[in-house]
């Protein structure tokens, strides 16, 4: 990975390719989410939480595939859904921070480009920028789902800590046979303890409600539906 600050004089001849596929790298079984995807999600997949691996914190994720390196919704270069994940939408663009030399809380937000992904292309995909050095409409859209997920990011912080500080977090397996008979048994995912949230006091779920963080626990609970819905799918696809 070698992420560096975007440029429209060094990276002006850039293009990226916006197809979906395995080489791509869309075939991961998780991708992260964030709340503000929460109502859009949970029609098509389930959300739920996972610890990264680097830092042990908790994330929220969606469950794409029931097995490693498995993603249902890749329908060769199209995604097979009406809404797609932010992170699977901003293509090799990330937010970074650019130091003025007076600390992080001073540091200014800029977009980077990772020039190691796959989907970085001279000729094909999209421009990045046009001929007078401005952005392209591509570009400007990722720059639209860069800020929505620096705001959600800020919000599952939030979000996150509530969960811990009331102990709602529980560790959940999902498990089943398809119809060829082979089990399926995803493991290092994690929910929200319902009766526990149930159980907190009359004024913890007035502060729940008042942050809209009430709203957004439900709706991972909910969410816990649409594992019949990935079923389905992998049972469509093993009888192609």
């Amino acid at each position: 990975m070698r992420r560096v600050p975007l440029d429209n004089v060094k990276h002006r001849d850039l293009r990226v390719a916006t197809a979906y596929g395995v080489q791509y790298g869309d075939d991961a079984r998780v991708v992260a989410v964030v709340p503000q995807e929460f109502r859009k999600l949970v029609a098509e997949y389930p959300v739920f939480l996972a610890k990264d691996p680097r830092t042990g914190r908790f994330n929220f994720i969606v469950l794409l595939g029931l097995d490693q390196e498995e993603n249902l919704f890749l329908d060769g270069p199209r995604w097979d859904a009406q809404y797609v994940p932010l992170n699977a939408r901003r293509g090799p663009f990330v937010v970074g921070r650019a130091s003025t030399g007076q600390g992080d809380a001073n540091a200014a937000t800029i977009v980077h480009i990772d020039l190691d992904s796959r989907r970085i292309q001279q000729t094909n995909g999209e421009p990045l920028f046009r001929e007078d050095g401005t952005q392209t409409p591509y570009l400007q859209g990722v720059g639209s789902v860069l800020a929505e997920l620096m705001v959600g990011i800020d919000t599952a912080r939030s979000l996150l800590g509530k969960l811990e500080l009331h102990d709602l977090i529980e560790p959940v397996q999902i498990h089943g046979r398809l119809a060829d008979g082979t089990e399926f048994a995803p493991d290092g995912l994690y929910t929200i303890h319902e009766q526990r949230l149930r159980d907190l006091s009359a004024e913890s779920i007035v502060e729940l409600h008042r942050a809209g963080y009430l709203e957004q626990m439900y709706l991972v609970i909910a969410s816990l539906q649409r594992v019949a819905d990935l079923v389905s799918r992998k049972n469509r696809r093993l009888s192609r």
